[in-house]
């Protein structure tokens, strides 16, 4: 950041802070699946979050509205490499070293 957070950029930061809230207190187990993944694969967490973000962003930069369509952008972006917690750690040794 160049310059101090504008009061949009608070209100936007607050609103993403009080819906990860209702989340949480909707369904307790709701990231503690993203955090089994961090346990099993910092880097996979990493890069699903990342993909999460950017698919978002896009979306919104598209135009597109649509809350149902938001939130299964969402959790497709997720979970699209949930497949990797049933491939051995060893296996993703070598993220960590290159990166």
């Amino acid at each position: 950041m160049d310059t101090p957070p504008q009061e949009s950029e608070i209100q936007r930061t607050t609103n993403l802070a009080q819906s990860i809230v209702e989340l949480v207190l909707q369904d307790k187990k709701a990231f503690s699946h993203l955090f089994e993944i961090s346990a099993h694969d910092c880097y996979t967490t990493t890069h699903l979050v990342n993909t999460c973000n950017y698919a978002i962003s896009l979306a919104h930069h598209m135009g597109i509205t649509d809350k149902t369509f938001l939130q299964n952008l969402t959790l497709s972006a997720l979970v699209h490499d949930i497949g990797k917690m049933f491939i051995p750690r060893r296996n993703f040794e070598y993220h960590q070293e290159t990166h």
